[in-house]
């Protein structure tokens, strides 16, 4: 049986945990446009949620008491700063939907928590790499398994419901349907379940995760230098083939960091001892300056194609950061004997500079939504930005404040002579009830009549001269679903670089051997690698991307593709990749 303390703690425990899942609730809630709430409601919000959270957090090296003195000092200064950022939009609300503040307020008062234990552990203790390193490790780990639980209760909650319903009791469900409910419940089984790991404080030690992750380094040491080894080879076309290219590596960069601090560990004396381990983790570390540089690259590219908001800047300044730490840690294996030491010393040092980066982000000194709404006007000012292709929508729906008086200004700019291009997208900006009407000038009901429209007067037939002309090209597009149909539209929209628009459309029929559908569109999409539509009457066949099965395990880039169709280098013939028949059936595995 539980002692009486145990059982007080649990209780407590669960009560913070859904009280942080209430004020998680309220946040989530305000996002809403047509719920109430001003600024105090978000402070006050912020306040408790963070005060909960954090108590959650420190309760495992602090008495509760402790840790709801020193987390709610924290609290206070990231709902001061997190109210601060508010004052960029019209209302929280809006704020809320921009959802980077709310990023940034949340990794600040995460980073924040193990200085907080390790100053609490002892005097001067911020300093101590041991502390700080077990202490986030811990919080970790702890929430989790208190996650993982989390999941395992509501499994159980709704086979309960699945049971009860068989005689007809529906609360269960009922209650599943109030948001409230559901975040409240969460956050009190959270709590609950840390309180319960607490107890079992030996169990929940870092160091055997430490070293699973660690056996990750020689793969993930490998697959990197792979990939930067054939870079040169594929050239960075290569890196035009994916959704995100610019998150990947990011992603990947951040995960190395990661697991060279697992190998570090928090001293000598535990830090990874077998020869493959420490060789790949210093390889690793050499590597992840190139895979930031690549990612700020790919992140530059889209701001010099569309201009910067604030996500884009919120992903290069996590760029930039990684490429701090890349940097750090090839310095530091450079250097010789000692690497790992100089490793955890950089690892204090940046996590204090990533804590201070992301207060400045929701202050007045780091204002993304304003260098978003500046960037915009001095592309239309300099001639990179067209009127027609301006994002005013993004101006006056997601920059707050400083995107509405940036479209005051180009109200104001409009009135004057010569400026009727703009003052015709303004108006159209006025009369859009949404972003799709205004990006494509239709309202609803008129979308899918003016797509088609557009797509026929941008697309380029192929071959030049077809008797199937325009007039075909809109029958074949008629059957497509409309997301198709924005797909194409947009890669009309690109313009490649060599000046022509990304799309083209091949009409197959008339190509000698050809057995297939009728056309073939190649458009540029995903990052601009190129994707493919075969078109037969009736609607769409086959989709996917322009594979070159010839050997290049990669999709082709836009580019590449278009320009080899348009300069007619295509033919008919049997693909040379292998195929299994069987029972009439052809089998081509994909590279």
């Amino acid at each position: 049986m539980l002692g009486t303390d145990a059982t007080r703690s649990r209780v407590a425990m669960g009560l913070f945990g859904a009280l942080a899942g209430l004020g998680l609730w309220t946040l989530v809630d305000m996002i809403e446009p047509e719920t109430p709430g001003g600024r105090g409601l978000l402070a006050l919000t912020a306040f408790a949620a963070a005060t909960a959270a954090g108590t959650l957090a420190l309760s495992g090296p602090l008495r509760l008491g402790p840790a709801l003195a020193r987390t709610a000092l924290l609290a206070a200064v990231g709902a001061g700063l997190l109210t601060l950022a508010s004052m960029r939009f019209g209302t929280p609300g809006e704020m809320l939907r921009a959802l980077h503040p709310l990023s940034a307020w949340a990794a600040m008062l995460f980073l924040a928590l193990p200085f907080l234990a390790a100053q609490a552990g002892a005097r001067g203790g911020w300093r101590d790499y041991r502390l700080l390193f077990s202490g986030a490790w811990a919080i970790v780990i702890r929430f989790a398994a208190a996650g993982l639980f989390v999941a395992v209760f509501w499994a159980v909650y709704f086979l309960s419901h699945a049971l009860l319903g068989l005689v007809g009791v529906e609360l269960l469900a009922e209650l599943a349907d109030e948001g409230w409910a559901v975040f409240g419940l969460s956050g009190l089984v959270l709590g609950i379940s840390i309180a319960a790991l607490n107890d079992a404080a030996e169990g929940m030690a870092p160091g055997i995760v430490l070293r699973l992750l660690r056996l990750l380094l020689p793969a993930l040491a490998a697959v990197v230098a792979v990939f930067l080894l054939l870079i040169p080879l594929r050239g960075l076309d290569a890196l035009s083939a994916g959704f995100s290219v610019s998150g990947t590596l990011l992603v990947i960069a951040i995960a190395a960091i990661t697991l060279i601090s697992a190998a570090a560990d928090e001293s000598d004396a535990q830090a990874a001892r077998a020869p493959l381990l420490r060789r790949s983790a210093q390889g690793l570390a050499l590597l992840v300056p190139v895979l930031a540089a690549l990612g700020a690259w790919q992140i530059g590219l889209r701001v010099a194609q569309h201009g910067l908001t604030p996500p884009r800047l919120a992903a290069f300044t996590v760029s930039g950061i990684a490429l701090v730490y890349g940097l750090g840690y090839a310095a530091a294996v450079l250097g010789g004997a000692g690497w790992m030491a100089r490793i955890r010393r950089i690892n204090t040092a940046l996590a204090l500079v990533l804590i201070a980066v992301c207060a400045l982000w929701l202050s007045p000194a780091l204002n993304a939504e304003r260098l978003a709404a500046a960037d915009q006007l001095r592309r239309l000012a300099d001639g990179r930005s067209a009127p027609e292709r301006l994002d005013l929508w993004t101006l006056a729906h997601d920059l707050g404040n400083p995107g509405r008086a940036a479209l005051a200004r180009l109200r104001a700019q409009a009135e004057a002579p010569g400026q009727e291009a703009l003052a015709a997208r303004l108006a159209q900006l006025d009369a859009a009830p949404d972003r799709w009407s205004f990006e494509y000038g239709a309202q609803p009901g008129e979308q899918r009549a003016v797509l088609l429209a557009r797509i026929a007067e941008r697309i380029e037939v192929l071959p030049a001269g077809a008797a199937a002309g325009p007039e075909r090209a809109l029958a074949l597009f008629a059957d497509l679903a409309e997301s198709e149909l924005q797909d194409i539209d947009r890669g009309c929209e690109t313009f490649l670089a060599d000046g022509t628009r990304g799309c083209v459309l091949l009409f197959t029929g008339t190509l000698e051997g050809w057995q297939g559908p009728e056309a073939l569109v190649v458009y540029a999409r995903w990052q601009d690698h190129a994707a493919a539509l075969f078109l037969h009457p009736g609607g769409s066949r086959y989709r996917g991307g322009v594979i070159d099965l010839a050997g290049r395990l990669q999709s082709l880039s836009a580019d590449t593709a278009l320009g080899a169709l348009r300069a007619g280098r295509y033919s008919v013939g049997a693909p040379r990749q292998p195929a299994l028949f069987f029972e009439g059936t052809e089998i081509v595995p994909l590279p």
